[in-house]
């Protein structure tokens, strides 16, 4: 899936580079767009030119004038874009945000330990997951 965008949308600066320098580490070639809200993300990817070229929406719950839930329940009833696998990566433990976002359509939930190593462990994990042992046939 190298030719496919990744999209993280994380509030966090500190969270944001660290998944992105840790995906870099594991030779991931992927363009990663970044944004800083809820809102800017979701506008992105409904552009109709780009919903072809995304293949894999990472996203915090808590963000900035639209939540991570918000964007995923958007998401999920849109025809064009429910394909898109769509992962959670949130600080919180809450069942209820673990339950709601299975329920809208999130393809995994992981929780962001607060050890860095750990942190870094999982992004890599999700990141070989998602975009080189996952097979996703999108056209």
């Amino acid at each position: 899936m190298i030719n496919k965008k990744i999209i993280l949308a994380e509030d966090d600066l500190l969270d944001k580079e660290l998944a992105i320098n840790t995906l870099r580490s594991i030779n991931i070639q992927n363009e990663i767009l970044h944004f800083d809200n809820g809102q800017s993300a979701l506008d992105y990817i409904l552009e109709t030119n780009n919903v072809k070229d995304i293949g894999l929406i990472i996203l915090d719950l808590k963000m900035p004038k639209l939540t991570g839930i918000q964007v995923l329940k958007i998401l999920k009833e849109n025809i064009v874009a429910k394909h898109i696998p769509i992962v959670i990566l949130s600080s919180s433990k809450e069942i209820k945000d673990v339950d709601e976002c299975y329920f809208l359509g999130a393809n995994s939930f992981i929780v962001k330990p607060v050890d860095v190593f750990k942190y870094q462990e999982n992004i890599k994990l999700l990141g070989k997951y998602w975009l080189s042992i996952n097979h996703i046939n999108i056209k």
